[in-house]
């Protein structure tokens, strides 16, 4: 439920060579790793805020994977990347290292989701 689905690439015009960095994404995708029942304690989420109590039911957990390549010349960078939700406002980023190869790689365990979801390409961000 991911989208781009399948391989692509992001490019990212970086420095003044007039040539792009290319980011080549082989995976991005999630899978749901927990769904619990309306009855099921683990489920649900009290927060006391200031404007008032709060009780959520939270069933989904999911693992987000992303994998890919880039220019092997940036071993040791790190990048945000950004999925966005498509049919509610918001997103989340997940911060990559970039291994001497050029691959990166992220499982990442992601709790508490009120649904499963659409998710949508949204930005990266290189730094050293």
């Amino acid at each position: 439920m991911t989208y781009p689905t399948g391989e692509f690439d992001v490019p990212l015009d970086a420095d003044d060579s007039g040539d792009p960095i290319i980011f080549h994404f082989t995976s991005v995708y999630y899978e749901l790793t927990a769904k619990r029942d309306f009855e099921d304690c683990d489920a649900w989420e009290f927060t006391d805020r200031a404007s008032g109590l709060f009780s959520e039911f939270l069933p989904y957990d999911v693992t987000v994977h992303i994998e890919g390549y880039t220019n092997p010349a940036l071993a040791g960078w790190r990048f945000d990347m950004t999925l966005s939700t498509i049919t509610y406002s918001g997103g989340y980023s997940y911060r990559l290292q970039i291994r001497d190869d050029g691959s990166f790689s992220l499982d990442y365990p992601q709790k508490d989701w009120h649904m499963p979801k659409p998710l949508c390409f949204g930005k990266i961000i290189l730094f050293e």
